[in-house]
């Protein structure tokens, strides 16, 4: 697994060495994105925050969180594709050590969102668009595959591989993002232990850790 460093910038990129496949969001950039599917809204308002323990087992890593979240440009793609009132949150959680070591982050931000299927599918055009510039060791397998876990309610969430190469060889992470009315959310899952062997993390395990993710962050915002 690639060393850890950066800082803060370039959330959907740079930001932790392992996580570098998931591109970068550079300012300025116009979104031409397909798919437009909203989630119908309840009325009620939440706020994305970033809760010390995560699933049970995922701690919490307060220095490398500190570098997570969107950047201002990133923060302006969001606006862009109808996101106002955006704030951004970000968190790196860990489990295990050695070869059981997993790390999961979150770049993600809230206020509201007009369109979250419009907002998802700009997220991936943008680091499709943008991978060529973050990096020539990272690419991205297939389409992004709409997902369904339980808990998710009526947010959409998309996910899809990326490939980080080495010269050793090359490894998986599975990227989701989701969108509801209120937030919005990046989640990179990596395996220490399945990188070594060359396994892949299974999507459904991704898409379901993301979605108790976004539930456990998600608190209401009183009326």
């Amino acid at each position: 697994m690639p060393p850890r460093g950066g800082g803060k910038g370039k959330a959907i990129g740079v930001a932790v060495g392992a996580l570098v496949l998931v591109g970068a969001i550079v300012g300025g950039v116009v979104l031409l994105a397909d798919g437009r599917d909203g989630a119908p809204d309840d009325g009620r308002r939440y706020q994305l925050t970033t809760p010390q323990t995560v699933a049970g087992v995922y701690q919490k890593d307060a220095r490398e969180s500190d570098k997570a979240g969107f950047d201002a440009a990133e923060l302006d793609d969001l606006r862009k594709l109808g996101v106002s009132d955006a704030q951004d949150v970000g968190a790196v959680y860990e489990t295990g050590t050695g070869n059981a070591r997993r790390m999961l982050r979150l770049n993600g931000a809230w206020g509201r969102v007009k369109d979250p299927g419009k907002v998802v599918d700009g997220i991936f055009a943008l680091i499709a668009r943008d991978r060529e510039k973050s990096s020539k060791k990272t690419k991205f397998e297939g389409s992004p595959r709409k997902v369904t876990p339980e808990g998710l309610d009526a947010a959409i969430m998309k996910c899809q591989y990326g490939r980080y190469e080495l010269p050793s060889g090359s490894f998986t992470m599975p990227v989701c993002v989701w969108a509801d009315r209120s937030t919005v959310g990046l989640t990179v899952l990596s395996d220490q232990g399945a990188a070594l062997a060359g396994k892949d993390i299974p999507m459904d395990e991704a898409a379901s850790l993301a979605a108790r993710l976004r539930a456990e962050a998600r608190v209401e915002i009183a009326k």
